[in-house]
């Protein structure tokens, strides 16, 4: 069982600290922010029935990734596409 005193009890343990996480050697701590980067609406992309793809603003084509959904009425199709496609948009 978990005695949250003991260490106020036993002289041993007394000039003690309590356990801390180490940092983690791989994660940049240095406050540096990302900038966001800005995201495309759904109303932006043009769909490709015959590629069976949508068209990004720039021009490049997202790969259809399932079956449409339907939501609510409205029916959207899942897309992806590669972040180095995106570039142009930033």
């Amino acid at each position: 069982m978990a005695d949250p005193d003991r260490r106020k009890r036993d002289e041993r343990l007394a000039d003690r600290a309590h356990p801390t996480t180490a940092p983690k050697p791989l994660q940049d701590t240095s406050g540096a922010t990302t900038q966001a980067v800005p995201r495309c609406t759904p109303r932006d992309f043009t769909d490709d029935a015959d590629a069976r793809a949508g068209v990004c603003p720039a021009g490049t084509s997202r790969y259809r990734t399932g079956a449409a959904n339907v939501s609510t009425g409205y029916v959207g199709a899942p897309c992806r596409g590669a972040t180095r496609d995106g570039a142009p948009c930033a």
